[in-house]
């Protein structure tokens, strides 16, 4: 099947997804992995994996989820969910002045998002920032993986914003 143009469908279709969405590791909307698949298969199913739950958010050194392994690694060194709460804190705080004093403008790209209707947006800041963060509103949150967990449903400015910590 051809398009007006003479182009394969097939690669109009890949070059619009292309544009529409990137994805990342951890991005839940991103694509399955298929081992093996390259070599091909033989007779039999084959199991797809879920990237973000095999490399985003698994941890190769105890082979459990990270949220189980940073919980154990906070209970052997002793460091409690308030103590967290206050460094999460203090991330976005420092990560919202460098924003606000433009010390990161050099490393952001602004981006043209396109909408269905009107305009495309224009996006210069990131959305992983958030200035009114405190550790008595991270402290309000319920655990994140366990009832007795250490490890805070809240985290620090992302690791796009880790140059503002310092």
């Amino acid at each position: 099947m051809r398009h007006r143009d003479g182009r394969p469908a097939n690669r109009l279709r890949l070059v619009r997804r292309s544009r529409r969405r990137r994805h990342g590791v951890d991005d839940p909307g991103g694509p399955y992995l298929a081992p093996g698949a390259r070599a091909g298969y033989r007779y039999g199913d084959s199991a797809l994996v879920d990237p973000s739950a095999h490399d985003a958010l698994f941890c190769s050194v105890d082979m459990r989820g990270t949220g189980a392994a940073t919980d154990s690694y906070n209970k052997a060194k002793d460091i409690g969910r308030a103590e967290q709460d206050e460094y999460a804190a203090m991330s976005h705080d420092r990560a919202a002045t460098a924003a606000k004093n433009a010390l990161l403008d050099d490393e952001i790209v602004a981006a043209e998002v396109p909408q269905r209707r009107g305009d495309p947006l224009q996006v210069s800041q990131d959305d992983g920032v958030r200035p009114a963060t405190s550790a008595e509103s991270l402290g309000k949150l319920r655990p994140a993986f366990a009832r007795t967990a250490r490890s805070p449903p809240g985290r620090p400015a992302g690791p796009q914003n880790w140059p503002s910590a310092l």
